[in-house]
């Protein structure tokens, strides 16, 4: 799963990361709004942005689920 780091220092696992059970994160990359993108094997590509994940997979159109690495452009143009 995702951990974050919490206020006091500790690590805790992200709520959102349930959503990336059984996947492997390769690459995450900052966007410039705030945003983590994710690079994971079986997962495809991900956003994490305040408390929510986004997931981007075969079912969306892309060429496959085993993603190694993120460019981050801008917010809105990301290449896998």
């Amino acid at each position: 799963g995702l951990h974050i780091r919490d206020t006091n220092g500790r690590w805790k696992r992200d709520p959102a990361s349930h959503a990336l059970e059984n996947c492997t994160v390769r690459a995450i990359r900052p966007a410039s709004d705030g945003a983590l993108w994710l690079a994971t094997d079986r997962c495809g590509t991900a956003r994490l942005h305040r408390g929510h994940l986004q997931r981007f997979t075969g079912q969306d159109g892309r060429l496959s689920d085993f993603v190694r690495d993120v460019h981050v452009v801008d917010p809105a143009t990301v290449w896998t």
